[in-house]
Order: C-alpha cells, then structure tokens, then sequence
C-alpha cells in the first residue's frame, strides 16, 4: 500500500509547527493471518537503520501466527534510501515517526480492521518512531487534534528511552539490554 509521508529531510519542529510538508510517497505491506474471520488487530512494524530485512518478517511471521494482522512499513526503499547505519541523517527520526502514524492511519482504513487496537513495534530507529508516536503533541500534530486515533499498544525495541513527553497514554513496553554497546539499558533506569 502506497501512501504519502513527511518530507523525509524535515524533523520534529516541522511537525509541532504544522509546516509538515507530505511530499514523500512511501509504501507498507499489509497481511491479514490466515482463516482470519472479523476484525482483527493489527501490529505496525517499523524496520531499523540495515531497513526491512528476514528478521522483519520474522517478526511479522510471528504476530500473524499469533492471529494479528502487520503492516509492515518500509520508510527506505521508496525514498531511495539503502541503509542508515553509517549515516542516520539521511533521513530524520521525525520523518521516521511521522511514517509510523500515517501508517496508523493508512491500516486503520482496511476494512476487516479493528482500529481501537493497532499496536506499533519498532528496532532500533524504528524504536525511536515506535517511542516517538505515542507523544500526544506529535499525535495530534499529524493525525489531528480530535482524530482520536491512537496506537493501542507501543514497543520500541533497543531504541532507547531518553525521550520526554506527555504520552497518549497507550502502554509501553520498552526492550533493552545491559550488554548493548549502543543502546544501554542504563538509560532507561531511573534513580529516585
């Protein structure tokens, strides 16, 4: 499913300031389980800086066993991106989240779809956009301020937790290591 994002070079002031400008045309794969019957819930897969690569759809593979549904985005190919993992401003983490909310969207409209539960994961940059989508400041910023289409359920998987905001207030499940030389866990430990 082709679809219309953010200019892949402007960030989150753009965002907040309401001078996005959707002019990147991006794509996602949408696949319902099998001997799926009604409306199912859906899992929104954002890839990380190597893009959609097996264990993408290994992760899609193991919610549609699962009986959910996955829109799986791909924010690299169609802006002709190869990879980030040397260079991640050739396209911006606001970009990135814009994509996963607009992907919300886009998957909420497939009929077959039960829009009050559409999770979203995320690895690594993904992660970031998984993270960054439940601010409710950016929500509404894209999607509208009285949309009230929310992801239900937000994973982001070894992107971090230094983000600050006030949440849509779906839960969180953040993954990380205490191994990772990248993405320390420590980060996401507070001390009181």
């Amino acid at each position: 499913i082709e679809f219309n994002s953010m200019n892949g070079k402007q960030g989150f002031p753009a965002i907040l300031e309401h001078r996005a400008q959707y002019t990147d045309k991006i794509s996602g794969v949408f696949t319902r389980p099998a001997n799926a019957t009604g409306n199912v819930p859906v899992m929104v897969i954002m890839h990380s800086s190597g893009g959609i690569n097996e264990t993408t759809w290994e992760w899609s593979k193991f919610f549609l066993d699962m009986g959910v549904a996955t829109f799986v985005v791909d924010s690299f190919k169609p802006r002709g991106i190869q990879y980030s993992t040397t260079d991640q401003s050739v396209l911006n983490y606001g970009a990135s989240t814009v994509d996963s909310l607009i992907a919300l969207k886009v998957v909420s409209e497939q009929p077959g779809v039960d829009s009050k539960r559409i999770g979203v994961i995320g690895f690594s940059r993904g992660a970031l956009a998984a993270a960054s989508s439940s601010f409710e400041n950016v929500r509404s910023a894209v999607l509208g301020k009285d949309s009230g289409l929310k992801f239900a359920l937000h994973i982001p998987y070894y992107g971090g937790c230094t983000q600050v905001g006030t949440t849509t207030g779906s839960p969180m499940l953040f993954f990380a290591a205490k191994e990772d030389d990248f993405v320390s866990a420590d980060s996401c430990t507070l001390s009181v």
